[in-house]
């Protein structure tokens, strides 16, 4: 029994992260990635132990279930680096000098005030808007339930202070997720086609620009400043990856 003691204690370990994550009311992403690495560590010790039965038949079956573990891992391993390399590719790709429209995608409040995240991106479409005078500016997000206002209220105001006229703002103050932030701007705006400028942080803009291209949009992206720490940059990174295989897989 004792074989198995490090197959069971990974399954224990995802058991009760994926209960942290069912039962915390904000359904923080971290605790999913942690089970969801848990599970598959224990079921790598499981085959591996039992593709090493004394029983012939059972040892042949779990070898050939352990090299479809592998191969499948494997495969993961190679999509995983493929989307990074997208993710990068995106945010070095150059904006559209000449866009008509600045999409501002939305990221956290802290009551009123911008989050770091959202304050970059702020920045960002500030700098853009001085440099072409005649873009116009849709602001994106609603508000969350521990927001003292929409994200989108926030940007326009931090904007108007920056001296970016009111007549050039428009608000999209109703999306909850990125998608919502291109498909309700996109009908505000009112073009067809509409050729804008996606500003985001840069692990963002691979799947936003996905989304933008299937909304009708005619969209290059630009990336903000970095300003998370290395660890915080590499979980979203690997947050976003699982966005875009969701993307992929028709269920984003």
């Amino acid at each position: 029994m004792k074989k198995y003691l490090p197959a069971a204690g990974c399954f224990l370990v995802a058991a009760g992260l994926s209960a942290f994550y069912f039962l915390q009311p904000k359904k923080l992403f971290l605790p999913l990635l942690g089970a969801a690495l848990f599970a598959a560590l224990g079921a790598f010790f499981a085959l591996r132990r039992l593709s090493k039965s004394d029983k012939p038949r059972v040892a042949k079956i779990f070898r050939i279930l352990f090299a479809v573990y592998l191969i499948s891992i494997a495969g993961f391993a190679v999509w995983f680096v493929a989307v990074q390399a997208a993710i990068l590719h995106a945010e070095s790709l150059p904006a559209y000098d000449d866009a008509d429209w600045v999409v501002v995608l939305g990221a956290q409040v802290r009551g009123v005030a911008p989050s770091p995240m959202l304050q970059r991106r702020i920045d960002k479409a500030i700098e853009y808007a001085r440099s072409h005078p005649d873009a116009r500016i849709v602001v994106c997000g609603g508000r969350g339930e521990d927001e003292g206002a929409s994200e989108a209220a926030v940007m326009a105001s931090a904007m108007t202070d920056a001296g970016v006229g009111e007549d050039r703002l428009i608000l999209e103050d109703r999306s909850v997720n990125t998608r919502q932030n291109l498909s309700f701007a996109r009908e505000l705006i009112g073009e067809d086609r509409p050729r804008a400028v996606i500003v985001s942080d840069g692990f963002h803009l691979y799947r936003a620009s996905l989304l933008a291209k299937e909304l009708g949009y005619d969209a290059s992206t630009l990336a903000c400043e970095k300003g998370e720490s290395f660890f915080a940059e590499l979980f979203y990174r690997v947050r976003e990856f699982f966005g875009i295989t969701a993307y992929a897989f028709g269920a984003a």
